[in-house]
């Protein structure tokens, strides 16, 4: 009787599928890890962007609000220290490039793809901090939540 060797064994079939998991394991582990890691640094480039346009609305419309009409609420009042995040993205002070059905801008939270267009900000006139309303802004509520001041615009 000839046996010819010409498969591989159990074992070593064996061997090689535990191989192939354990670095299928670490390269799942690996690439999630850098998905969060872009998400979150996707998270604070948007909060400081958000930061810095609420800085140039709160100044522009301190300065212009007379000649525009853009900076007037529903009542026609004209608004300079709160604002939501939309309305900082429809006017072209924050850069966003998708929008919601109405054809307005909306702003995603890009750790979870929340849109946070609704977000309301207040900004305080005596010390210039940024700030929101928790109810309103849930997706910003890893960013500092002593007094939830999420930037400094002065």
């Amino acid at each position: 009787m000839n046996l010819n060797k010409n498969g591989f064994t159990l074992v070593e079939l064996l061997v090689t599928i535990v191989i192939i998991a354990i670095l299928a394991t670490i390269v799942t582990f690996s690439v999630s890890r850098s998905i969060n890691n872009s998400k979150e640094a996707s998270y604070n480039i948007l909060v400081d962007s958000i930061v810095l346009a609420s800085k140039n609305y709160y100044i522009e419309c301190t300065y212009n609000s007379q000649n525009e009409d853009i900076f007037k609420d529903e009542t026609g009042k004209i608004v300079c220290d709160k604002f939501s995040v939309g309305k900082l993205a429809n006017l072209g002070f924050l850069k966003v490039n998708e929008k919601d059905d109405n054809g307005n801008f909306k702003v995603l939270n890009p750790i979870n793809n929340v849109n946070i267009s609704e977000c309301m900000l207040e900004v305080d006139k005596d010390n210039f901090d940024l700030s929101y309303t928790t109810s309103n802004c849930p997706n910003f509520d890893s960013v500092n939540l002593d007094n939830n001041v999420i930037g400094n615009v002065s």
